[in-house]
């Protein structure tokens, strides 16, 4: 039986695609540099800020990475700009968490992003009682697909392996869920055609949110 499902938070609980454009952008610009598509960001999003900086300046010409520390203080100084609703649920999410919490499960977040972007964007959203824990990128813990960050989390919330799940969009997801022994469900709402994570063999196929909760796994939670 499942106790934990641990969530993905950009391209599983959120479509942060507009404001990844608009901070990346907001960037490029500044520094002259070619100015990239929704897509593009899509594509390099979910490995944390060092490679998500150098794969937005590779594929804008920057490929030695030159720029890096100005591109990420202008990424930075446009994301604190933003409105509090740049970073969009996707319809479903929040029946499912409710009804997940509902049902006796235990929720949680893990992301690379920064902790401490990661917490208000959740916090706004949901609330500071819907996840029982919200990780984000720290200082001196290796960036998923290492398991280390789930294997803490798992310790903290005192759960098993075999009763955690892992929810996210991207292949390096999947690989992070398998590393630390967990199930895996893709979203494939998210950043990443079908075919790129059925290559990883995920325990589960989501079409959207919704199909969360009629997955075999949760029946035995209801």
């Amino acid at each position: 039986m499942k106790k934990l499902v641990i969530f993905d938070l950009d391209g599983t609980l959120f479509n942060t695609t507009g404001a990844m454009t608009a901070c990346g952008n907001y960037a490029l610009e500044h520094l002259g540099l070619p100015l990239l598509t929704p897509e593009e960001y899509a594509r390099v999003s979910g490995g944390g800020v060092e490679a998500f900086v150098c794969d937005v300046l590779s594929a804008a010409g920057d490929r030695d990475h030159a720029n890096f520390d100005e591109f990420w203080r202008l990424y930075l100084e446009k994301n604190g700009l933003l409105t509090e609703d740049a970073n969009v649920p996707y319809d479903g999410v929040e029946h499912v968490l409710s009804e997940l919490k509902r049902r006796g499960v235990r929720l949680a977040v893990l992301s690379n992003k920064d902790e401490a972007s990661c917490i208000p964007i959740v916090e706004k959203a949901f609330g500071k009682g819907m996840f029982d824990c919200i990780v984000g990128g720290r200082e001196g813990v290796p960036p998923k697909p290492d398991p280390t960050a789930v294997r803490a989390l798992l310790r903290e919330l005192g759960v098993s392996s075999e009763e955690g799940l892992y929810i996210g969009d991207t292949e390096i997801d999947m690989q992070t869920g398998q590393n630390a022994g967990l199930d895996t469900v893709a979203a494939l709402w998210g950043y990443r055609e079908r075919k790129v994570l059925e290559a990883y063999s995920p325990k589960y196929l989501a079409e959207q949110p919704l199909d969360v909760l009629s997955l075999e796994w949760a029946d035995a939670v209801e």
